[in-house]
């Protein structure tokens, strides 16, 4: 179920998982598309490829410290180690939810711009209010300021920074991952109880501008 989920989040059909945090992830990226084409793209991180929709049309190889459920990964990489490319190898750089699970990310983003072209960019997603996953690997969560720092001390310049999700789709998507089937059984009635009317007050074009679910940010190289 865990890899299914993972294979679509473009545009992924509604009622699916993280519905809200995908729809307004791909409309972002539609956004900047224009931005991508023709340009030479590596997807760090690219796991299950949950984008190859998006990707139909451009040129992305993809690269990940393991290969997927479908051997579909162009490039095996060592976590926390020197990209196997050459410098300037690169147009964009697409690193989707996976900064958070870097354990040396000033290292890694200075990789980054070393096998960017001149003005190459980096786009990328990143989770705030979200749960520790992935565990032992997750390693921080970056307010806007965080995250302008580790760019600029990377030499990148932040150009845009877009928020995702509200404080409602924050809170429904913590509570439906607790461990809601140890609860006593009153507890875990009353959190159905929430979790029902937390779905029926949601909207998805609400944006919370400081308890955002995730971040959204194009960077460029300095």
């Amino acid at each position: 179920m865990e890899i299914e989920r993972q294979k679509t989040r473009f545009f992924p059909l509604k009622g699916t998982n993280y519905f809200d945090l995908n729809t307004t992830l791909s409309e972002y990226l539609l956004e900047i598309k224009p931005l991508l084409e023709g340009k030479k793209i590596i997807d760090i991180g690219a796991g299950e490829i949950p984008f190859q929709d998006y990707y139909k049309d451009l040129d992305v190889t993809t690269c990940d410290i393991q290969n997927n459920s479908t051997n579909t990964i162009d490039h095996i990489i060592i976590p926390d180690s020197i990209l196997p490319f050459e410098n300037s190898s690169f147009d964009v750089i697409l690193v989707f939810d996976v900064l958070e699970h870097i354990k040396n990310d000033l290292f890694f983003l200075s990789e980054c711009n070393r096998i960017l072209t001149n003005d190459g960019i980096l786009v990328a997603s990143i989770p705030f209010m979200y749960r520790y996953h992935e565990i032992p690997y997750d390693f921080r969560r970056y307010t806007p300021s965080g995250l302008k720092y580790v760019l600029e001390e990377s030499k990148f310049q932040l150009i845009t920074l877009k928020n995702i999700g509200s404080v409602i789709f924050s809170a429904e998507t913590i509570l439906l991952e607790h461990q809601v089937e140890i609860l006593p059984f009153f507890r875990k009635l009353i959190l159905k109880i929430i979790l029902v009317l937390l779905k029926a007050i949601r909207k998805r074009s609400e944006i919370s501008q400081v308890a955002p679910f995730a971040f959204f940010f194009v960077a460029k190289k300095q």
